[in-house]
């Protein structure tokens, strides 16, 4: 059985740990028409006081991440990627749970998302967990080809 093990203290101000969670984070999206954050959009994340994150271990290799914001009691997650090869093994609702209900202890008491409005997947994980669809926004994706789709916005 691999050791699974989730940790807030995975240091994003080092540049390999973020070219590490750029790498997965890419994976994850390799298959869609996204395209994953890279190793300097995980480090600007790192200069936001208000942005944290939980990063998935299996057998002590990164596989999973969630990044939030917290402000007071309003969460927002801004990511959420598990690594291509990991995907469909249970670990994305481990990961989304352990992090829902580590925001309700931190005082979250409203945590938004958006996703895109294709991502099956992503909507039935999310609606299974009690997220509920409360808006959309029109043309909020635009793919490398162009086409724009809308962002579902959800809170649980």
């Amino acid at each position: 059985m691999p050791a699974i093990e989730i940790t807030a203290f995975f240091d994003l101000a080092n540049l390999y740990m973020c070219e590490i969670l750029a790498d997965l984070h890419q994976t994850a999206f390799a298959n869609t028409d996204q395209s994953g954050w890279s190793a300097a959009d995980f480090q600007t994340m790192s200069d936001n006081p208000h942005v944290h994150h939980f990063t998935l271990l299996k057998d002590h290799k990164p596989v999973g991440i969630i990044a939030y914001s917290l402000v007071l009691d309003e969460a927002e997650i801004l990511t959420f990627a598990i690594a291509l090869k990991q995907q469909s093994q249970g670990l994305g609702q481990y990961l989304l749970e352990f992090s829902l209900d580590a925001l309700k202890q931190k005082g979250g008491k409203n945590i938004f998302l958006e996703v895109k409005a294709n991502n099956d997947r992503a909507l039935n994980l999310y609606t299974k967990m009690g997220f509920k669809t409360i808006d959309t926004r029109k043309n909020y994706y635009t793919d490398s080809n162009g086409i724009k789709s809308d962002a579902i916005i959800m809170r649980f």
